[in-house]
């Protein structure tokens, strides 16, 4: 560990007497106080600690009424990315953040998005069923049926569509493939069906939508249907929004389908002006089929018309539509075929982010950042407007706070992020474009993109080192049904975790703005959110009924979601006394022991799995990188509770230094193999989630009999993980 010379203490010690003297004999004489000189003024607000009455004051002046009418403007109208809608939102709280905050900035990308036609009158996104005389018998619909009441401005609802799904206009017989996997398409090819040249009906779950055309395509299909099976989406017995929680007939899920995030066109860097853009017909990261979503009362139509085979129904195969009764096909009982026109068009568009900065008074050059999207696709009152309106709550709240006195220590950066929902465009490209000072000065990201699931119990995705920033946070927060409780004990009662002091704690996926923060640089992450209790049906829906519809609307959240708004009020509590902590305390409140945890456990469960193709040496190596890791962080922690000279502001530096970097030296530069946004080598998103290390689990994970060639790319993998291991320990150092 860096020491401060104690020679720069006595100097200190000495100015300050001397500085002391001055005053008192100008007092003497003039009778009028002296103001602390400034530098002495500086140096106290460093040494100082988080003050517990800024995060009181900031929970308590939190309003359920001024979210409520927040996310009502917010979902006024549909506001799909880069439209019209969009740049008014932009608008709208670049001009709060320019009200409430130090600074704030429209920041723009031009990038690469997919878009339904214009013409949907003659190009229009459909299947189509022909019977055995070339006579029309049935069409897709093309959008929700509309419920005035609750859905203003139906005509800027945005057709059914997969983004970046290609073109094509694709005839063929129509086979019923369950989720789609590999698994499925295998087992009919294994039954003897034909699939060389067909439609595949797929519904959703288990396989991203991108995937089920790799999958397909691998078998011959020419096309994929993919819906939201009600068995998944609804409760038994429902009729659907807008008269229930359950997602209604005509309800279709929209959503991105690359096999990667980001802009498309400029993979690895940032969509900036100078850019080089990958030529559109060299961009691998496009599905390679055909794909639409079609509504359930669509391919409940669809599935009564196809053959009744049962031979053809695999192990698990069901549906909650048509009384339980799947037909599989190939091809319908009466003859006939289905043809599936896609007419997606790419465009370059500009996407705007609003960045918001309030200004660290002492250590400006740290940065916790906080933020969510703010685009949607329809109307988004779940996601991802009530994490929005929690954000400009915070926001709200700390303008307040401000205006009384208060400064941060670290410096806020508030995001709003521009194209999520066509696969984290915005937020990534702003990253990869700040890559290297975000790896220099990044404490931390909090996103909120859907920060209501339902009200029952608090949830989070995070990092390890995030666990105590949690449990003290949560701890601090009264559980808004039960005020006998904290949000921390609920969470517990919920979702209790492997340790009986900590709740569950789910890993960090891909599936929101802090994807590359996270597994591109290494950025110490949380997720937060209200959820439900998984024992139930209705939470048993994944993520939530009208996902990605039309009918996720203002009206959805206030009746069936959190009718009070209290779980949002708790999401800004919990999500901004996190925030305080990070910003505010004197040493950055990082648990290394969670992670080291962490590491033990992947380590240990990949040796359990695959140690047998690993030589006893390399297998000793890792080990000894990961107790001397071990040892580094206990050493490290008990220096910080016992040793540091609390007065010494290089020597705080030094330690905030390594805490704020360590997670950076789990980032492989390279990539995991095959993947270029996947940095992280204990991400949860890449591979085969068993419990191992992700690269080595992607590796040999369900190969009975792997090649030379395999196990040597995981000892390849083993040796790098050893490596980055060392990397973390040294940085822990203590000197």
């Amino acid at each position: 560990m860096e020491k401060i010379t104690r020679k720069l203490i006595i100097v200190t010690t000495s100015t300050t007497i001397t500085a002391i003297a001055i005053g008192v004999v100008i007092g003497w004489f003039s009778h009028v106080p002296d103001a602390l000189p400034s530098w002495m003024s500086t140096y106290e607000k460093q040494i100082g600690d988080l003050e517990e009455s800024v995060i009181q004051k900031y929970v308590s002046r939190i309003q359920t009424s001024s979210i409520e009418e927040t996310l009502r403007y917010l979902t006024n109208e549909p506001h799909v990315a880069t439209t019209d809608d969009d740049e008014e939102l932009v608008n709208y709280i670049n001009d709060a953040w320019t009200n409430q905050l130090d600074s704030s900035e429209i920041v723009s990308h031009e990038i690469l998005l997919s878009f339904p036609s214009e013409d949907q009158v003659n190009e229009p996104n459909v299947a189509e069923v022909y019977d055995s005389t070339g006579q029309l018998k049935l069409t897709t619909r093309t959008n929700e049926d509309v419920y005035g009441e609750y859905m203003a401005a139906p005509e800027k609802i945005i057709p059914y569509f997969n983004a970046f799904a290609p073109a094509g206009d694709v005839t063929g017989q129509l086979v019923y493939a369950n989720y789609g996997s590999e698994s499925d398409f295998a087992f009919l090819a294994a039954q003897g069906v034909e699939l060389e040249g067909s439609i595949a009906l797929t519904k959703y779950g288990e396989v991203g939508r991108g995937t089920r055309t790799i999958n397909g395509k691998n078998y011959g299909v020419a096309g994929v249907l993919v819906y939201s099976d009600p068995e998944d989406y609804a409760l038994e017995g429902d009729q659907g929004y807008p008269y229930d929680f359950s997602l209604p007939p005509s309800g279709v899920q929209r959503g991105y389908a690359l096999s990667e995030f980001g802009d498309p066109s400029t993979p690895r860097y940032p969509s900036i002006k100078s850019a080089f853009r990958t030529p559109v017909d060299e961009i691998t990261t496009f599905p390679v089929l055909p794909l639409q979503p079609i509504a359930y009362e669509d391919a409940s139509s669809l599935i009564r018309m196809l053959r009744d085979n049962a031979s053809l129904i695999g192990d698990g195969w069901s549906t909650g539509l048509n009384n339980g009764k799947l037909n599989v096909g190939p091809g319908f009982s009466g003859g006939g075929v289905i043809r599936l026109r896609v007419n997606n068009k790419l465009r370059y568009v500009t996407s705007k982010s609003v960045i918001g900065t309030i200004k660290g008074s002492t250590e400006p050059d740290d940065w916790v950042i906080y933020g969510n999207h703010r685009d949607s696709w329809v109307y988004g009152a779940v996601d991802p407007s009530s994490g929005t309106a929690c954000m400009l709550e915070t926001t709200t709240v700390l303008h307040d706070l401000r205006k009384s006195g208060w400064t941060p220590k670290r410096t806020i950066i508030f995001a709003s992020w521009g194209a999520e929902e066509f696969g984290m465009i915005g937020s990534t490209e702003w990253a990869q474009e700040k890559a290297f000072l975000l790896s220099d000065r990044a404490v931390a990201y909090i996103n909120v993109d859907i920060a209501v699931f339902a009200n029952l119990s608090f949830y989070s995705r995070a990092s390890p080192l995030m666990t105590t920033v949690l449990k003290m946070a949560t701890d601090e927060v009264e559980d808004p049904v039960d005020s006998s409780k904290s949000v921390f004990d609920t969470w517990k009662d919920y979702y209790p975790g492997p340790r009986d002091d900590i709740p569950y704690v789910a890993g960090l996926f891909a599936n929101s703005d802090y994807a590359y923060f996270y597994n591109g640089l290494g950025i110490t992450t949380a997720d937060l959110s209200y959820r439900g209790n998984l024992s139930e049906a209705r939470y048993q829906i994944s993520p939530y009924p009208t996902y990605h519809t039309g009918y996720d609307t203002f009206d959805y959240m206030k009746r069936f979601l959190d009718p009070g708004f209290m779980a949002h009020a708790t999401v800004c509590k919990v999500s901004g006394a996190i925030m305080l902590r990070l910003a505010d305390s004197l040493i950055i409140p990082f648990d290394l022991m969670a992670m080291v945890g962490l590491i033990e456990s992947q380590a240990e469960t990949t040796l359990r799995n695959y140690g047998e193709y690993f030589s006893e040496d390399k297998r000793g190596y890792l080990m000894d990188a990961i107790n001397l890791l071990k040892d580094n962080a206990i050493a490290i922690g008990d220096y910080i509770e016992s040793d540091l000279d609390r007065t010494n502001v290089l020597d705080i530096a030094a330690v905030n230094s390594r805490l704020r970097r360590f997670e950076r030296s789990f980032i492989e530069p390279l990539g995991l193999p095959g993947q270029i946004n996947f940095k992280h080598i204990f991400g949860y998103h890449y591979g085969t989630n068993d419990g191992s290390f992700p690269s080595i689990a992607a590796l040999l994970a369900g190969v009975s009999s792997p090649s030379r060639e395999v196990i040597t790319n995981a000892e390849k993998q083993l040796a790098m993980i050893t490596y980055r291991l060392l990397n973390a320990a040294s940085m822990l150092e203590i000197d």
